[in-house]
Order: C-alpha cells, then structure tokens, then sequence
C-alpha cells in the first residue's frame, strides 16, 4: 500500500470499529455487566469514565472539558504532522503507527464530545437508550468515554511480607479499555519498539568542494549539502524545500531550492544516469507539491536568517527531485524568488536547472527568460540517443527539444553528461564521432553562453552505465570552445 493511503485506511477502520463495539455494548448492557469470553482470562465488562484511556479519571467538570479540548487540539496537531510526514520520504510503518494514534484519539473524542448528547445515561440496572426523547445524559464535550475490555489474566494475593501492599489482592491486567485505547498503545509501543528505524541519524554529505562532484541532473556540486536518504531503491532524495548553502565551483556560493514532492522523484524523464532514481508512473506514488506559499515562506526565512548572519550568496538555484518546471506555480514562484533575492540579496543571482522538455509551453518558457541563469540539457546530437539516456516519460523528441532550446539564445547555458554503457540488451553512447558532431551542430545552431561538461560521478539506477573519463571529455570541450563558445569541465 503507498504511503499516502495508509491513514485514509487506518483510521477510518479503528474510528468504526471502536465505535460499533462502543454503541453495541452501550445499547445492550447495563452498566457493570460482564460477559466471560475466554472465562475468566477476557471478559467483556462495560464500565464509562471520564478521563483518559484505561479508565484513568481526569476529575471535576472542567476537568473533563480541558481533557475534552486537549484532545481534540491533540488530533489537529497530529493530522497536521501526519500530512507533513507523508510528503517525505519515511517507512510506512511510521505512517501506520501515528495513523494508529490519531485514530485511536479521535474514537475517544467522539464518546467525550457527542455521547452525553446522543445517549441517556447507562445504570446498573438499566440500558441507554440510543437518541432518547428527552434527549442526553450530557452536554457537549462532557461525554463519557465506553470501556469494555477486561483481561483479568492473572489474579492472586501479595505476601504478607510484601511492603504497602502485603495481603492484598491484584490482578493483571486490571484497566478496562477499548478498541481506541488499543489502537494508541499499539501505535506508541511501536513508535517505541521502531525509534531507530524510524528516526535514523542524518549524515551530512561531505562540503569538501573535491568531493562534490556529480551528475547535473540532480546539481550534486550545489545540492548535496540537504541531508540525503536512499530508501526502496528512488535513488537519493531531497527532504527539504530549501537547503544549503555550500560553495559550488561554477555558481558560488549557493542556495538550493526544491518544488518537487519531497518523497520521491518527479520528472518528464526517466535518465539512465539519475542519481535521483527512476521516475515512478503517477499511479504508483503519491505525488504532493510543496504549495507556491509554502516555498516563498521557506525561502523568506533561509535568506532573512543568512542575512542576519551576513551570510555570502551568490545563487539561489532551482533543482531537486526532478523536473522544477512541473510545479503549477512555476512562474509566480520564480517572481516571489526574484522579490526576495532583490530584498536580501540584489546581488544574487537565479538559476534553473531544466531538461527543457515543458519549455514548449509559453508560460514556462517566459518564466525562464527571466532568470539569470537558465541551464538546460542536452545530453544527445541523434533522437535515437536521447531516447534511450534520457528516456522520456512524455511523448517528446529530440527535435522538439530542440525547438524549445531555440527560444533562449540570448539567455541559455547548455549542460551536457556524457556516457556510455548496456542498459537491457541495448547500447548506448553519446561520445561517439557520429553524436559528438551532430551535437556540436546543435550548439552551433543554439549559440549558448556557456557548455557545461560532465560525466556521472555517483550510483545510478540502470546497471551498465560507464563513467566518461576527463581525458575524452577535455577532446569534446576543446571541439566546442574551437566553435567560440566557452567550455567548462567537470569529472
């Protein structure tokens, strides 16, 4: 089961069952009655109480209304948390033990808020009555809460010896709960049980400038700073919306910034070399955006905390788990990043990393016009090539890739991996004679301010690829920089 899905099944499943077994034993037992089910080790015994989970008491009326409140701004606080957490990339059994809890609360705040108005009052010698005539035991948020599970498993006396307690009975396990309890102990022992899994300890990729080197698809040399997490085989993931800065050699000092869903990746293509992963098809994850809002407050803090600092910046860069263009707000997101770097840091520059494959589209092409820097792929000089490196999820093709690269002359920096290998029985290669000239004519044609250079510097998900080395990729810079356009490598 996806992630997302988790609590819209869980929960609705604890929230009915705890209810059915609640109305079932308020609407035909009188209160105190008991009914051995496994003799005297189960026994269903309805008792109510106005307080906490097993039968814990929370006295007085206001009390139970604070008790009342508490819970109900308990639950909005972990459906909030639980819709957060859905967005990143966690274990689902993370997902089902908090969906466990919230839906455990809310079983409980149904008796405390509405059963003093639906029921009247259970004694010992008569049964409630569902929607009576003269209406409830109750007001509202002063509902008693049902309890029926009672598991007596051991009972026995202390020794006279035993200190406080010595001759006294005991039995265990003396509270009376319910199917919610049982659901919010079952998810806390969990979250117990499970803490290191579900709460590993982040590393910090390495800051030594070497050592950020990387595939420009996923801007390692910039971005790599964010905590990482590899997890179900997506590759490494981007857990925040904003993150850095760290010193890159081609962008400076840089901040790097996330529009993607931060649980998996989301792109036009699925690259053989992407350190990001594969592209899942939609129907296979859910796919959450961080809202046009969400990211202009992440960004307003990061750049008003480093300027309080006196931080350096020198771009603010768009990248991440895919495809930036995707997001529905593109355009309005690039213009509050343009205000608040005009606010923070005038001087700064916005660059964008893109495949250029939505560039077709007015609205994204004009947005990237303006940009600073807006850096786009091309990692082929035949159709047959890109088809099979960058493997598009779209109907798309080289042709119209090209096309949209056409509208940026006067502002396009070209980024461009090159590789070779196997990938399920076909080969592929774009360091050949034949695509290193085609490609050339495409650049000739595109006329870029710059050609950024790179081979794959990290695991990829298609076995079979092959690191290009510096020596074949300096032959390829010289061949670019003798068409007068400037070259930069990067191993």
């Amino acid at each position: 089961m996806k992630k997302c899905y988790i609590p819209w099944v869980v929960i609705p499943s604890i929230v009915l069952i705890d209810q059915l077994t609640k109305v079932l034993v308020k609407t035909s037992m009188t209160l105190g009655q008991s009914i051995p089910v496994l003799g005297d080790w189960f026994i269903i015994h309805f008792t109510e109480n106005y307080g906490m989970a097993f039968g814990l008491e929370f006295s007085g009326e206001y009390g139970k209304l604070l008790l009342s409140i508490f819970r109900i701004v308990a639950v909005v606080f972990i459906g909030w948390y639980l819709a957060r957490l859905i967005k990143r990339p966690i274990k689902k059994g993370l997902i089902f033990a908090i969906s466990l809890i919230m839906g455990g609360a809310i079983g409980n705040i149904i008796d405390s808020s509405f059963y003093g108005l639906i029921f009247s009052a259970s004694h010992f010698n008569q049964v409630a009555q569902l929607f009576p005539e003269g209406g409830g035991y109750g007001t509202f948020l002063h509902g008693k809460v049902v309890d029926m599970l009672y598991f007596p498993i051991i009972q026995g006396r202390f020794p006279e010896w035993f200190p406080f307690v010595g001759g006294d009975t005991f039995v265990f396990f003396r509270p009376v709960f319910n199917i919610a309890d049982s659901a919010i102990t079952i998810g806390v022992f969990t979250l117990l049980v499970f803490q290191k899994r579900f709460f590993p300890k982040k590393h910090n990729a390495p800051k030594d400038p070497e050592q950020e080197k990387g595939n420009i698809n996923a801007e390692v040399d910039i971005l790599f700073d964010q905590e990482e997490q590899e997890q179900d085989g997506e590759g490494f993931l981007f857990e925040q919306i904003v993150f850095g800065p760290i010193k890159s050699r081609r962008l400076g000092i840089s901040l790097g910034v996330n529009l993607l869903p931060l649980n998996r990746k989301h792109c036009t293509f699925n690259c053989l070399y992407c350190e990001c992963g594969w592209t899942k098809p939609d129907k296979e994850a859910c796919t959450v955006y961080p809202t046009r809002e969400e990211i202009r407050e992440a960004l307003d803090n990061k750049l008003e905390a480093m300027k309080a600092k006196k931080a350096m910046l020198d771009t603010i860069t768009f990248a991440g788990n895919g495809e930036p263009t995707l997001h529905n707000d593109f355009a309005g997101i690039i213009d509050d990043t343009i205000a608040l770097r005009n606010k923070y840091y005038p001087a700064a520059r916005i660059a964008v990393l893109s495949n250029g494959s939505m560039a077709g589209k007015e609205k994204v092409a004009e947005t990237l016009k303006k940009v600073d820097q807006n850096i786009l792929k091309l990692d082929a000089g035949t159709d047959e090539t890109f088809q099979k490196i960058n493997n598009p999820r779209i109907r798309i093709s080289l042709e119209e890739v090209l096309s949209n690269l056409e509208k940026f002359k006067e502002n396009l920096i070209i980024q461009t991996l090159f590789v070779r290998g196997t990938y399920k029985g076909f080969d592929f290669d774009n360091t050949t004679a034949e695509e290193v000239n085609l490609w050339l004519q495409h650049l000739k044609m595109l006329q870029p301010s710059l050609v950024m250079i790179y081979s794959i510097a990290r695991a990829t998900p298609a076995e079979g690829v092959q690191k290009v080395q510096m020596e074949d990729l300096e032959k390829i810079a010289a061949k670019v920089e003798a068409l007068g356009i400037e070259t930069e490598v990067y191993p």
